[in-house]
């Protein structure tokens, strides 16, 4: 059990923090100061702790959901700190209340305090920035926000105080050293200046204890006299200022430089009778047939800043689909690479269960993304013979100018929402390769939010802000609480799993070209989620049609297990033996000893998988072509 112990990363820097306490004080000790310095040290300690608590008080409950909370939770937690920063710090100086308050009264206190906020505010933010989107620490990411306290707290004691201090300062014709950040405690000791109360931190003293060289902290009885002269500290916090200001924009700059998609000119359809007319029935329609076009993004947000604003564009569907034919309104829709054995394999093996287990004739449409990901000619006899398989190449039925695009950028699971526009069915059961049904992919259909909304989608394992970045709803696709609450009711306070999505391709038109919009976008929205999974539930969030959306499944509580989402089940409760498992996202890491419930089903399908022969003698796969 120690052996399996792994404490939470912030225990580390604690650790490191402690090393460097233990560090100065045995500097202290040394010169002699070692009394001043526990008292110091004391008096920060308690400072921060009050800073600390106020701020993990507001960020993990509600205030990291969006950017404005998170700047919120800094400031209360700064400014409940204040007060006891300023008692240790005149309590240090050896001057009188009085005369801190003729300091604290000036002009020069406001604009130090606002100096403060200011820098540390872009310091905290792209601190967050930069571990939730460039370290991966995602969701509301309290972790992330603990972490960007202490960069804050570290950068306040050691960049900002020291900018207020005089650079020089006479004493009877000498000079005194440079004051550099490892001396910036002699702001406490030297007079009552308005910066004084911002050197009082603990963080700090533990983290410059670590660094090359001793931590001098010239603390003594006697405090050092005043510096001469009119100390410039407005300019230099203005300087300051404008550098924290200038590190944020530069950040903002670069990652709209790297990451923000060029926008779209086209529709994803190619929308002509048939793909050879598709251009020249485009000019002809004129812009007022394209339908509407729906715009993603604010970009007086801050990630509306760093990625700007994007449309898509949405043609009437009878432009582009014309009815199903009998038999073929309803139908099964897989992706796969069939140029990869394993997935090809997955999809065999997921057909032959809905032919052989269930009996199903659905009739089943296959894409792969150009003839870089086309099935192995064994392979695609092999799954021809079920009868009614269709392998499809998805890049005709887009438009041509986007097409080279899309054979580099839909690859994996980023093609699923494409593969919903170009198949010829209308009631859609899209299915990943490695998908096996315990119910006939029939059942799905008749499922009462399905029927009432035309989308079906399912609960994942974790809660919602697990992986998903709720800057993203609240400071880009939405604005603010308003759209977390609105995804959250949607959700029901679940992340969403895409193994299984049912579509009513002909009421949920609009949607779907949204789901295919923010995977067409993935390079930047890969940087808030993970996978195409969540796009389902944001793409409702887009269009306002939260309620447009069924959802099954209800996570009111921790899951039973870390299997939910991979196992999904035709009643929501925790009871999982009353409820009617629906099918299997086959995921063994997640799904063993959960499906024993359905032991006959699981040994036939156990026996299926060892007498299916997928490899052997090159009968199937690719290894044969």
């Amino acid at each position: 059990m120690l052996c399996s112990w792994q404490p939470h990363p912030l225990h580390f820097v604690w650790a490191f923090l402690s090393a460097g306490l233990v560090r100065s004080w045995s500097f202290s000790a040394a010169t002699g100061r070692d009394v001043h310095w526990l008292y110091l040290s004391v008096g920060a300690a308690g400072a921060d702790l009050l800073g600390y608590a106020a701020f993990s008080f507001a960020a993990p409950r509600a205030a990291l959901f969006d950017v404005s909370g998170a700047l919120n939770a800094w400031a209360l937690g700064l400014a409940c700190a204040l007060p006891a920063r300023l008692l240790v710090a005149q309590h240090f100086s050896g001057r009188t209340k009085a005369e801190w308050a003729r300091a604290l009264l000036s002009s020069s206190s406001v604009a130090t305090c606002a100096a403060a906020l200011a820098c540390t505010s872009c310091v905290f933010v792209l601190s967050m920035l930069v571990l939730k989107q460039e370290l991966q620490e995602r969701g509301a990411a309290p972790d992330a926000a603990k972490y960007s306290w202490h960069i804050a707290s570290f950068f306040v004691g050691t960049v900002f105080a020291p900018a207020c201090v005089p650079r020089a300062a006479s004493e009877g014709g000498g000079r005194l050293h440079h004051r550099t950040p490892c001396d910036m405690h002699l702001l406490v000791a030297s007079e009552p200046s308005a910066a004084a109360p911002f050197a009082v931190s603990l963080v700090s003293i533990g983290a410059m204890g670590v660094l090359p060289g001793s931590l001098r902290l010239p603390l003594s009885s006697s405090a050092p006299p005043h510096a001469t002269g009119r100390h410039a500290v407005e300019p230099r916090l203005c300087t300051l200022t404008l550098v924290c200001v200038g590190l944020m924009l530069g950040y903002i700059g670069a990652v709209r430089l790297a990451f923000a998609p060029p926008a779209l000119e086209s529709a994803f359809l190619s929308c002509g009778r048939s793909v050879q007319q598709a251009d020249v029935e485009e000019e002809a329609w004129g812009e007022e047939a394209w339908g509407e076009e729906v715009h993603i993004g604010h970009p007086w947000s801050l990630l509306g800043l760093m990625y700007g604003r994007l449309g898509v564009r949405i043609p009437p569907r009878s432009r582009c689909k014309p009815p199903a034919a009998p038999g073929r309104r309803v139908g099964i829709v897989i992706t796969a690479d069939g140029s990869n054995a394993k997935y090809a394999d997955a999809v065999y093996v997921g057909i032959h269960g809905v032919r052989v287990l269930h009996r199903s004739s659905l009739p089943v449409q296959v894409f792969y993304v150009g003839p870089s990901e086309a099935f192995a000619v064994g392979a695609a006899a092999r799954l021809a013979a079920f009868g009614n398989v269709e392998l499809l190449d998805l890049l005709p039925h887009l438009h041509p100018s986007l097409r080279k695009q899309a054979a580099g950028r839909l690859r994996s699971f980023a093609a699923k929402a494409f593969a919903l526009l170009a198949t010829t069915f209308e009631h859609v059961i899209l299915m990943d390769a490695n998908v096996l049904f315990f119910e006939p992919p029939d059942t799905l259909l008749s499922l009462p939010s399905f029927v009432n909304s035309g989308v079906q989608l399912f609960n994942d394992y974790v809660p919602a802000f697990h992986i998903v970045d709720p800057w993203l709803i609240s400071s880009y696709l939405g604005t603010g609480r308003a759209h977390i609450d609105l995804y959250l009711a949607l959700t029901q306070g679940a992340e969403c799993d895409s193994s299984v999505v049912v579509v009513d391709t002909n009421r949920a038109w609009r949607y779907i070209h949204v789901v295919a919009a923010l995977n067409w976008w993935k390079r930047v929205l890969d940087r808030h989620i993970w996978g195409d999974k969540d796009t389902w539930a944001l793409a409702a969030l887009v269009l306002d049609q939260t309620k447009a959306v069924g959802w099954l499944g209800n996570i009111e509580s921790v899951p039973p297990s870390a299997v939910w989402g991979h196992a999904q089940f035709a009643r929501s409760t925790t009871a999982i033996n009353q409820s009617k498992l629906l099918y299997l996202n086959w995921q063994p890491h997640y799904a063993a000893g959960f499906i024993d419930l359905h032991s006959k089903r699981l040994h036939y399908w156990k026996s299926q998988l060892k007498s299916i022969d997928l490899t052997g003698g090159g009968k199937f796969g690719t290894a044969a072509a």
